[in-house]
């Protein structure tokens, strides 16, 4: 496994045909810490270190190695980039590599933006893998795509990247080595879209049920809920994934906290919509709705280091209430949006007894009223929790104390009417 980050660069010495393979003799500063059978990565390309000659080594490239990438056309005396492997205790400055090619593209354009440069690459073979804003190994070099389709895209180079890698020798018409491999998941995108669709079916189905007593209604929300929750699990171990590779908390940057609210929407929507389908469908389809929004271009979905700030266990944990505060504040405001269509359309539909039976927990306005108030209580109090410890944290400073005494005020005020009124509702 690599990381993407070029190590050092070396020249070509001697390309000699064996059969079907090739065999490289490669120069490099780095010979002398190598040893046989390591794995190094050549312009993006695994291969293992079969001899070692003072300065020089040597690796093989198989046919299946050569039909993949563009070892064949590399002649003695080109440069290129290596990387030895990753260790698993050492920081993660790029993203997951295998050094396994996915296939060759072609530079197109080379734009020099006076202290950037911009090449535009075309796929000899079209793919709707690479992600706008995703990772993307090109060279062995790790990059962030940009104006994607699914036969091209761009990668803006830095000067330091330019000057020390081979991306300063490429010319137009060059093929470059290109991994997508890991772009292939995309969980959180797919999960947009299976959320949407189970949310939009199940707010359908559920809705049906009014004008319907039929047993196939019933299995069909089971059946939708079921899968829903299956996505919620797929959605915790891609966060969990994140988490893994990276060393951090998911919630580390813009795009992991937009995920990490999702999921929270989705938990608190799960665990406070229990007697209630059309509350786990409406909070379904909100959840695909914040994830769609993480996908727009503004927003970078790599896989980067921590900044340094917030490499502490307690602002982890700070940080972490906070933001899983924002999913039972937005399963409030749906819940809220239900209640008053609910209110305003369906209320004349069932009168007395025979109304609360016929629309259940699904319609039942009283029992949405009660769930909204009691997420919102929730959410004030897992927001405030944090706003103490950020006071005991930054020493008791008057500012803090002063943000910190306002919101917890406050939140008890809100919670001691809010009960309020619950309590009365509930007596009567």
């Amino acid at each position: 496994m690599f990381t993407g980050i070029i190590e050092t660069l070396a020249k070509v010495v001697g390309v000699q045909k064996e059969n079907s393979n090739i065999r490289l003799t490669i120069e490099s500063e780095i010979t002398s810490e190598l040893k046989i059978d390591q794995s190094v990565a050549h312009n993006g390309v695994c291969l293992t270190v079969e001899a070692i000659n003072a300065n020089q080594y040597e690796v093989v490239a198989i046919a299946e190695t050569i039909d993949k990438t563009n070892l064949s056309s590399l002649k003695a005396g080109q440069v290129i980039n290596l990387e030895r492997c990753m260790k698993m205790n050492a920081r993660l400055d790029g993203h997951i590599v295998q050094g396994h090619v996915d296939q060759v593209a072609r530079l197109d354009s080379i734009t020099d933006n006076n202290g950037s440069w911009v090449f535009s690459f075309s796929l000899n073979k079209p793919s709707k893998l690479i992600v706008e804003k995703g990772s993307i190994c090109v060279n062995g070099v790790s990059l962030t795509a940009f104006d994607v389709s699914d036969v091209s895209f761009k990668v803006a180079i830095i000067p330091y990247t330019f000057e020390h890698t081979n991306f300063h020798q490429l010319k137009v018409d060059d093929q470059i080595n290109l991994e997508i491999a890991y772009n292939k998941f995309s969980i959180f995108s797919k999960l947009a879209l299976y959320y949407g669709i189970a949310g939009g079916l199940l707010i359908f189905i559920v809705i049906a049920q009014i004008f319907s007593d039929k047993k196939i209604f019933n299995y069909l929300v089971k059946g939708l809920v079921a899968i829903i929750i299956g996505l919620f699990i797929f959605h915790t171990l891609g966060l969990g994934s994140r988490w893994y590779i990276s060393g951090n908390a998911p919630w580390s940057n813009a795009y992991e906290s937009i995920i990490y609210v999702a999921w929270a929407t989705m938990l608190f929507g799960l665990a406070f919509g229990r007697k209630s389908s059309l509350t786990i469908a409406a909070t379904t389809f909100l959840t695909a709705v914040i994830l769609a929004f993480a996908h727009q271009n503004w927003l970078d979905p790599e896989i980067a280091n921590l900044q340094p700030v917030l490499n502490s266990w307690w602002l982890l944990v700070h940080v972490s209430i906070i933001v899983a505060s924002y999913g039972p504040f937005s399963l409030g405001m749906i819940l809220g949006i239900l209640g008053g269509w609910v209110a305003g359309n369906l209320s004349g539909l069932f009168s007395g007894t025979d109304y609360i039976e016929g629309l259940q927990a699904d319609f039942d306005p009283y029992l949405i009223q009660y769930s909204i108030i009691k997420t919102l209580v929730f959410a004030f109090i897992i927001a405030t929790v944090p706003s103490y410890h950020g006071y005991y944290v930054k020493g008791g400073s008057l500012e803090v104390g002063k943000a910190s005494t306002q919101s917890v005020v406050w939140t008890i005020v809100i919670i001691v009417i809010a009960n309020y009124f619950l309590t009365q509702m509930l007596l009567t």
